[in-house]
């Protein structure tokens, strides 16, 4: 093995923490969580089923991409997003931070509406945000 790659390794097993060799990536569970749900409907008012929708291209660059679902019989979607581990994120106060996501459906990608959203450290606690969606026609 090159030597340079002996040291990467060496790196990434320090900082990730390492025990009789196994490299153990465990950074402690989730900074914080958030959920956007709502109903998507067509033009003509009928619900939106089996839509596809993601919450993403985030504001901030720690938080980008937060899920995706599919509409259900009555256009009704539910979108659980987290942030990365606490270990990863340790100046990150999950109660006061907001980040303005994109909701888009496709392909090919649609943005169907701009999000301001909210996240709480503890699941338990989120609001979902509720955003009710229509389909261009």
């Amino acid at each position: 093995m090159p030597a340079g790659r002996v040291l990467m390794t060496i790196a990434i097993g320090a900082m990730a923490g390492c025990g009789n060799g196994v490299i153990v990536d465990d950074w402690g569970p989730p900074a914080g969580f958030t959920v956007v749900e709502g109903t998507v409907r067509r033009a003509d008012e009928s619900p939106a089923n089996l839509i596809w929708l993601s919450l993403t291209q985030c504001a901030n660059p720690l938080v980008d991409f937060l899920g995706s679902t599919t509409t259900d019989s009555q256009g009704r979607y539910r979108i659980e997003g987290q942030l990365g581990p606490v270990g990863l994120l340790p100046r990150v106060d999950a109660d006061t931070l907001r980040d303005q996501c994109v909701l888009l459906t496709g392909p090919p990608p649609l943005p169907l509406d701009s999000v301001e959203v909210r996240f709480w450290r503890d699941r338990s606690a989120v609001v979902p945000l509720v955003v009710d969606l229509q389909l261009p026609p």
